[in-house]
């Protein structure tokens, strides 16, 4: 059985298309915005 550590991880070795980003927050330590953005992004 294979162990997969990450949804992204599974998805690849399946041979599914997969789309990822990447979020930069500007310079804080409140990263609040970022994670919201984030949530709103993933499937």
């Amino acid at each position: 059985m294979v162990e997969y550590y990450s949804k992204l991880m599974k998805a690849l070795r399946e041979g599914k298309f997969v789309v990822t980003g990447e979020l930069e927050p500007v310079k804080t330590t409140d990263l609040t915005k970022v994670i919201e953005t984030a949530k709103m992004l993933k499937p």
